[in-house]
């Protein structure tokens, strides 16, 4: 069997490494309390329509969907609802 392979141009790449600067540096700046966790989701939303990094996309619409599915199975006290 032969394996596809999947190569990113150059402004995909660049794209990428532009959105993933900005991001360390925010995280960064969260984490010494500079930005509060809501101004960090907004920032970070907004590098995602700005910069559109495919990966970036695709990893963040999964962990969307994760804390989606997490929010689902817990319950209004924060106890999960399944054994």
């Amino acid at each position: 069997m032969g394996q596809k392979s999947w190569r990113m141009d150059p402004g995909e790449f660049r794209a990428e490494l532009l959105y993933l600067l900005c991001l360390a540096d925010v995280r960064r700046k969260r984490d010494q309390g500079i930005y509060a966790e809501e101004g960090y989701e907004e920032i970070k939303n907004h590098l995602l329509s700005k910069y559109r990094p495919t990966l970036g996309m695709l990893l963040e619409g999964k962990a969307l969907k994760e804390k989606a599915l997490r929010e689902k199975a817990l319950d209004g006290r924060g106890r999960c609802e399944y054994p």
